[in-house]
């Protein structure tokens, strides 16, 4: 047991070949990324249940409210045996980054856990189920692009309960979405939630987020220009690791004093 800091480990600086649309060339981390955008999903990588779905949608209540967090910060997971021990290991070594920044534990499902995340490796894509839910928690992570630390962690704070900034009712003062240049089939993946459906915890606008979206997210290979602009001189859609703002953001939805 362990008192619970702020930082357990340093927060490294962001990545120029993160900003695909600005350099053109794909990289390992932006061809990952791409997987992200695979399937028709919430936001591309993100399944919801019915009653986050009608959140989403409608605005009433907050997609991810108290009952959607982990009990006491805890995941038990289950890993699928389609994966290798080196991949096995990767997995875990994502999730161990996460916990040494938070109260979060990861660990193997027990007999008597009604709630676990079920980790696969198939069908297409990398993505996961939004916090903790009754029926179904999902990670997939598609062996080939899915894999990358950075990615696997992104998929994490998703299941952990975490958003996407882009898609925050504030991010217009932030960032210009150039809805022309987004595919046309793909548009919804960009629109911004309601007032009161996320929670940001006080907690500013990040561009250095690793669920930041890329510049050139969902666009529209007719039109081969960037679909989301910041509006200062910043880079966006790193997965390198966790930022600062994503560490506060964790430990505030999943706030202990001490750590079990």
């Amino acid at each position: 047991v362990g008192r619970k800091t702020e930082q357990k480990a340093s927060i490294c600086p962001m990545a120029a070949a993160a900003n695909h649309g600005t350099s053109g060339l794909e990289t390992e981390e932006t061809v990952a990324k791409r997987y992200e955008e695979i399937g028709n999903r919430h936001q591309g990588d993100i399944v919801l249940s019915d009653l986050q779905s009608d959140a989403a949608n409608v605005g009433a209540t907050q997609i991810v409210q108290d009952a959607f967090r982990w009990v006491k910060g805890i995941v038990p997971y289950e890993i699928s045996p389609e994966f290798s021990q080196l991949e096995m290991n990767q997995i875990k070594y994502a999730m161990d980054r996460i916990a040494s920044y938070s109260c979060v534990r990861f660990g193997p499902r027990s007999p008597t856990d009604r709630q676990y995340l079920n980790i696969t490796a198939s069908p297409t894509g990398c993505w996961a189920t939004l916090g903790m839910n009754l029926l179904a928690n999902q990670l997939n992570l598609q062996r080939e692009g899915c894999l990358e630390t950075g990615v696997i962690m992104h998929q994490l704070l998703h299941v952990l309960g975490l958003t996407h900034p882009q898609s925050r009712p504030d991010r217009d003062f932030y960032v210009l979405v150039e809805q022309d240049a987004i595919d046309t089939s793909l548009k919804k993946n960009l629109d911004k939630y309601q007032k009161g459906v996320i929670e940001d915890f006080g907690i500013p606008y990040d561009y250095e987020s690793i669920l930041h979206c890329q510049s050139d997210a969902f666009g529209s290979s007719a039109s081969n220009r960037a679909t989301v602009v910041p509006l200062v001189d910043v880079e966006i859609g790193q997965r390198n690791e966790l930022s600062l703002k994503d560490v506060r953001k964790l430990n505030k939805m999943y706030d202990y004093e001490y750590c079990g």
